[in-house]
């Protein structure tokens, strides 16, 4: 009878374990994957060119809508100031999808002769291969 009580017991020690180091799935604060932190989507108007958008890393539609303005130039850049992208265009709605890092990203419209403009950036989910040939 002792012969099968023993692994009984390892079975419940083992469960009693996995309970107090808070079951399956990474719970009980260790080494899990951290959740994602940030916005998934975020909406830029003249004066806020120098706010960094918190954005959760991933590939975003890139959208803009400008009214009145013979052109445009969006660039997002990282918060230091290193522009990743740079897009000039003629057509006052246009998008296209990037791959934003981690670290926040400064999202402007820098034509000077276009003040009429709106980004939106829209998560559509994680980092891609490549950005998209525009």
């Amino acid at each position: 009878m002792t012969v099968l009580l023993r692994p009984l017991a390892g079975i419940a020690l083992a469960t009693t374990i996995l309970a107090a180091c808070g079951g399956e799935g990474g719970g009980g604060g260790g080494g899990g994957p951290s959740a994602p932190t940030g916005a998934t989507t975020a909406t830029v108007t003249p004066g806020q060119e120098k706010t960094p958008q918190i954005l959760q890393v991933g590939r975003y539609k890139v959208a803009w809508e400008t009214k009145g303005c013979s052109s445009v130039e969006i660039t997002l850049a990282t918060p230091d100031g290193n522009v990743f992208y740079s897009k000039k265009s003629r057509l006052p709605r246009f998008s296209t999808l990037r791959n934003i890092p981690d670290g926040g990203v400064l999202v402007a419209q820098v034509d000077p002769s276009c003040a009429d403009w709106t980004i939106k950036l829209d998560r559509v989910g994680p980092p891609g291969q490549g950005d998209s040939s525009d």
